[in-house]
């Protein structure tokens, strides 16, 4: 599985980011005597943010190896699947307004999240939520708002992030939930269903082109 995630995965999101690098690269070896400031800052900033980008990937390479790991020895899984955790309202709005920040995108976040006793470790928690948040302003214009709810039923939590982008075909629905490859969607998704399957969790996307697109993970109460 591993394999074929890299195949699918790197294409795209790897060497996008390196073609970047790369470039600027190119351009101050070969033209810095020439370049305005202006212009030197501008490459060396696409630079960085492509570095950033690719330090951010091999994070996301790495915790989804260590999720496998866990998956695949019964007393770690065990282990996981014991934690909970009660949801903070701060510190998930916190990690919301991290990721809006991070993206540049300071008010972009609106957060609705009440506390309540969770079947899941507090880090992974705020995992998802990075993700889902990550996701949602990567793949919508940059003055809209993504909306964070998270509620409680008696049996299960809700989280839903919404976000106001180019929305999604069926089609591609039915690839992002049944599939274990997201594409240009990343890696982000494909941690959160780990996550959500590791805690007996559901994860459900609601969207149709040129709508809103909402992400639905209900997991278990604590």
């Amino acid at each position: 599985m591993l394999r074929s995630l890299l195949e699918q995965t790197l294409p795209y999101d790897l060497r996008t980011p390196l073609g970047t690098i790369l470039s600027g690269a190119r351009t101050l070896v070969d033209d810095a005597q020439t370049l305005d400031p202006t212009m030197l800052r501008e490459v060396a900033s696409g630079m960085q943010q492509s570095a950033l980008r690719m330090q951010h990937m091999l994070e996301q390479f790495l915790f989804l190896m260590e999720l496998q790991l866990v998956a695949s020895d019964p007393s770690r899984l065990a282990l996981a699947q014991a934690a909970r955790c009660t949801v903070s309202a701060e510190l998930l709005a916190t990690v919301s307004q991290r990721v809006a920040l991070a993206h540049h995108r300071r008010a972009a976040v609106r957060c609705a999240i009440s506390e309540a006793p969770v079947q899941m470790s507090l880090e992974h928690l705020c995992r998802i939520v990075h993700e889902l948040v990550d996701n949602a302003l990567r793949f919508s214009p940059p003055t809209t708002c993504v909306d964070v709810q998270l509620t409680h039923g008696p049996a299960a939590m809700q989280l839903c992030v919404t976000n106001q982008g180019r929305g999604l075909t069926q089609e591609e629905i039915a690839g992002m939930q049944g599939l274990p490859v997201y594409g240009q969607r990343g890696l982000g998704l494909l941690i959160v269903r780990h996550l959500v399957a590791t805690y007996g969790g559901t994860i459900h996307i609601e969207s149709a082109p040129f709508a809103d697109t909402c992400m639905e993970v209900v997991l278990p109460n604590g």
